[in-house]
């Protein structure tokens, strides 16, 4: 209930937003990776502002969710200890199971 909140309170007008900055940017723009050169940059190329800025939200996005992931993994290790730990117990309960109740054995085959 509360994401489908924050999505139609939050998302929404932010996505009109940078839909409106992606119409209202549409110019072309150098984009260099050489902040040092004095003349021509050595990696420079044009590109839309637009699809620069939707870049940079896409590979901020992609990095924020790598940190978050990476940061998670000791609660997700333990969480697979615990999992493999829950089945081995499972089984053994399981197993006392069938030995102490005769009836749940499996029944003869009949002919």
């Amino acid at each position: 209930m509360i994401r489908k909140f924050v999505f139609w309170i939050v998302g929404i007008p932010v996505a009109g937003a940078v839909i409106a900055l992606s119409v209202a940017n549409r110019h072309v723009v150098t984009f260099s990776l050489d902040p040092a050169a004095k003349g021509e940059p050595f990696l420079a190329f044009e590109i839309p502002l637009y699809l620069l800025m939707m870049a940079c939200i896409f590979v901020g996005l992609f990095l924020g969710w790598g940190v978050t992931w990476a940061g998670q993994h000791k609660w997700r290790a333990k969480a697979a200890v615990k999992d493999r730990e829950a089945k081995v117990l499972k089984r053994k309960v399981d197993e006392q199971k069938r030995r102490e109740d005769p009836l749940s054995a499996p029944a003869l085959p009949r002919y």
